[in-house]
């Protein structure tokens, strides 16, 4: 199969598996809403150990999937590690629905390999993701697909939850809620085997196939197309990655500050009602126009969104008032599922690593962890409308303090003196000619074709020429300094038609 074929279905296998996982999480709720009232606490043990495996996923996930930077991995250790989780869960599954609910072990053991399952998913759908963009793009290595994508698969695992325990207390649990909470517990169990684990065994094998088959500068999925070898994205934006984690927390804890009633997902006792299905309709919208330019889309919405957190210090003044209700908590909806979007994007966008990939793919999702401690911190918070609003109050100004920077002083790419920018060389001319009028030696030509036409990093350039990466650091410097260049964005725009550095 040619490699624009794999591609797609690369990309088709890794989001089918993120949705699946996506909805088994989000189908959890529903099995909680079904549960015998004196049996209800069993979840919040559940959610720890499956935050557990999400963490324990970061680690192991490297160690047999693939990476965006490194050694490649035979596919067979990649699906070998899939399938033991999916065995697990079938086997731990099987055990029935009253021994899951009678023994916390059975609980704790089979929420963990599901966590790991949910890092795993999460890191290779944005892997497939992964290009190697132009030299005028800032960062954007994801396309303006992928957050749509991503919106799309939340919103639908959002809406089935959200909508199936109506169909079901109509149906199925009319009479007996615990049929319908067996219903569910069975639907998690093949979603997670097939939607989940079978869609990211092949989207694994798919992986493979295509940096196999593709030229390492194709831009698609291939060690060269990944951000450590991107000029643009050479170093990981630590200061900016902090603050987007920031302003995810500061959204989560503020629904944990409301008991989860701002979104009623997460909880029976609602007192705002937001339309999911506007917000299923907008979220993915939004994305698409973040997949332009994610950076550009997050200091536009950090605006609306500092507004939105003012109103939103208003609504427990308003909540006998159902207009004012709906609108206002479908906005905060949106505000919500936009930030877990876009942020987690952006956040696989600036990080420029290797081993802590897959960690950093689920970065946002951990910050659904302080939602999950309002049961914990609910006895000590006093109750009274006044009260919330001084919570949201003090939300809404951290919320401020983070996007100041953001906003006022946005980051700019670095200027190059005039008398350091040069003009590119013709498309016409040939590379041989212009590496030997720069003097260049042969061993330094061979790491510039590696550099210009495959998009190799050192490591990658040490291990096609078999030298050590310090050598191939050496000769890379040698030739910045013979091409009057101080960085890679640099020497690589000479090379670029119209591209001025």
């Amino acid at each position: 199969m040619k490699q624009n074929g794999l591609v797609p279905l690369a990309r088709l296998g890794s989001s089918l598996s993120l949705f699946g996982i996506l909805l088994c999480m989000h189908m959890s709720f529903t099995l909680a809403h079904f549960l015998p009232p004196g049996s209800k606490d069993a979840m919040y043990a559940v959610y720890i150990f499956y935050f557990l495996g999400i963490a324990v996923g970061a680690v192991l996930c490297p160690l047999f999937l693939p990476l965006p930077a490194g050694k490649k991995k035979h596919p067979v250790m990649g699906i070998c590690f899939i399938s033991f989780l999916i065995v697990l869960e079938f086997t731990l599954r099987s055990l029935g629905f009253r021994a899951w609910l009678g023994s916390a072990a059975i609980r704790g053991v089979m929420a963990i390999p599901e966590g790991i399952l949910t890092t795993t998913c999460y890191g290779l759908f944005y892997l497939t993701w992964l290009r190697q963009p132009a030299a005028s793009d800032r960062v954007n290595r994801t396309g303006r697909f992928c957050s749509l994508v991503l919106g799309a698969a939340l919103l639908c695992s959002v809406l089935a939850s959200y909508y199936s325990i109506p169909l079901m207390e109509a149906s199925l649990a009319a009479l007996d809620p615990l049929k319908g909470a067996v219903f569910v517990f069975n639907f998690i169990k093949w979603s997670m085997i097939i939607l989940a684990g079978v869609s990211a065994a092949a989207s694994v094998f798919l992986i493979q196939n295509v940096a196999d088959a593709s030229a390492p500068a194709g831009g698609s999925i291939s060690g060269g197309d990944m951000p450590e070898n991107n000029a643009l994205a050479a170093k990981t934006d630590w200061p900016v990655i902090l603050r987007l984690i920031g302003f995810a927390s500061v959204f989560t804890i503020l629904n944990g500050v409301m008991d989860m009633r701002a979104l009623p997902l997460y909880t029976d006792n609602v007192i705002y009602y937001p339309n999911y299905l506007m917000v299923a309709a907008v979220v993915p919208v939004l994305g698409f126009l973040a997949g332009r330019s994610i950076s550009l889309f997050i200091r536009r919405f950090l605006l609306p969104a500092i507004i939105l957190s003012i109103l939103f210090s208003c609504l427990p003044l308003f909540e006998d008032y159902p207009q004012i209700n709906v609108i206002m908590s479908t906005l905060i909806a949106i505000a919500h599922y936009t930030a877990w979007v876009v942020f987690t994007t952006a956040i696989v966008e600036l990080y420029a690593g290797g081993f802590w990939y897959y960690g950093i793919a689920t970065v946002i999702f951990f910050s659904v962890v302080f939602a999950f401690l309002a049961p914990i911190i609910g006895p000590f918070m006093p109750n009274g409308t006044e009260y919330r609003v001084l919570f949201i109050v003090i939300a809404t100004v951290l919320f401020m303090l983070l996007s100041f920077r953001w906003l006022l002083f946005p980051k700019q790419r670095p200027s190059i003196p005039a008398e350091k920018q040069q003009e590119p060389f013709p498309e016409t001319s040939n590379l041989e000619d212009i590496f030997r009028e720069h003097e260049l030696s042969q061993r330094e030509i061979e790491v510039a074709n590696l550099l210009i036409k495959e998009g190799l990093g050192k490591q990658e350039i040490g291990d096609h020429l078999n030298i050590a990466p310090g050598t191939a650091k050496i000769h890379i410097s040698k030739i910045y300094q013979k091409f009057k260049v101080t960085n890679r964005a640099e020497f690589m725009a000479l090379f670029v038609k119209g591209e001025k550095i």
